[in-house]
């Protein structure tokens, strides 16, 4: 997704910087002037991709510090065993999860799951 909006922002780019290049005209007799609302738009136009280039680091910083924050996952297993493990949030996947530490765990469908944020 980050991807896709890079590659559109740099196409706007491009479509403004080839628009602003002028190919030489051989001879023109009377120049038509600009409209003012075109003046604007080339004006705003940079303003508008910086926004948009900052509006998608934000997003994107974002839904990584959300998916790096670390989670307690604590696990009773249907014998009544208790197992706790930190977790990262983009690390849960379904019945699966990979701790901080490197192990791979899969969850029955007895086990009992509570999962608690450690990090605000």
């Amino acid at each position: 997704m980050f991807t896709k909006l890079l590659i559109t922002i740099a196409v706007i780019a491009a479509m403004f910087w080839l628009g602003k290049r002028k190919a030489k005209p051989v001879k023109e007799a009377d120049p038509l002037p600009a409209s003012p609302a075109s003046v604007v738009l080339q004006k705003l136009a940079p303003v508008f991709a910086i926004v948009a280039l900052m509006l998608a680091t934000t997003w994107f910083g974002y839904n990584w510090w959300h998916n790096q924050q670390v989670m307690e996952v604590t696990v009773t297993s249907s014998l009544g065993e208790i197992s706790i493990y930190h977790v990262k949030r983009a690390d849960v996947n379904g019945r699966r999860l990979v701790t901080v530490d490197g192990f791979q765990i899969e969850l029955s469908q007895l086990d009992r799951v509570e999962v608690v944020s450690l990090s605000n």
